[in-house]
């Protein structure tokens, strides 16, 4: 049985695992998906880090977490975090919520499986909330910006600087994803498939019709 010096460490750890949800940043998505890292790094990960990515890599944490769907909220969201960590994280969490609960006073020990499993769906219905809200903000720029693409192709543009035209002419959130598609084009993609992609990757119904 765990006393009081056991308990800490987990009270401990529950904070950590909250405290790196909250800790989420925003990165150059364009250039990073189409230049690999480097295999040697100066700055070696950090052991919590590793450790975190290891649970999230197992197999049935995998299977849990369901990372299909979780990897295309997070591109969705956007958040940048590894699918691996989220996962990770979302486990630790939910063992630190379980761990605590179980060394509470009465009644609250009844409740660690509850509060196991709120820990563990909590982070995916925050990401699936941010997902919805983001691509209801860019369903509602879309006829703005395709009236403004077919504007520029009747003036004689070329698609794609008509494409370039149009975006930057929209707002955020569809503007961001509309310059990292051009930013994907500047380095030797083809902005057909990238619009494709886009359309695909974000469930926008009325950018994959036209």
């Amino acid at each position: 049985m765990i006393g009081d010096g056991g308990l800490a460490p987990a009270v401990l750890a529950g904070c950590a695992a909250g405290a790196a949800m909250l800790a989420v940043r925003r990165h150059d998505r364009a250039v990073v998906s189409r230049i690999p890292p480097p295999r040697h790094s100066a700055e070696r990960p950090t052991w919590p880090g590793t450790a975190i990515e290891a649970v999230g890599r197992t197999a049935w944490i995998r299977r849990i977490t369901r990372v299909e769907v979780s990897r295309v909220r997070l591109e969705a969201a956007p958040v940048h975090l590894g699918l691996d960590r989220y996962a990770g994280m979302k486990a630790v969490s939910a063992l630190a919520f379980m761990v605590v609960a179980l060394f509470a006073p009465s009644p609250v020990p009844l409740l660690a499986p509850v509060l196991a499993a709120g820990a563990f769906l909590i982070p995916d219905l925050v990401l699936a909330r941010m997902a919805r809200r983001r691509r209801a903000r860019m369903e509602a720029q879309l006829p703005q910006f395709l009236d403004l693409l077919a504007a520029g192709s009747t003036a004689g543009l070329s698609a794609l600087l008509a494409l370039r035209r149009a975006a930057e002419s929209v707002r955020d959130p569809l503007a961001g994803e509309l310059h990292l598609l051009l930013e994907r084009v500047d380095l030797g993609a083809r902005w057909r498939d990238e619009l494709h992609a886009m359309a695909e990757r974000l469930h926008l119904g009325d950018l994959r019709r036209a």
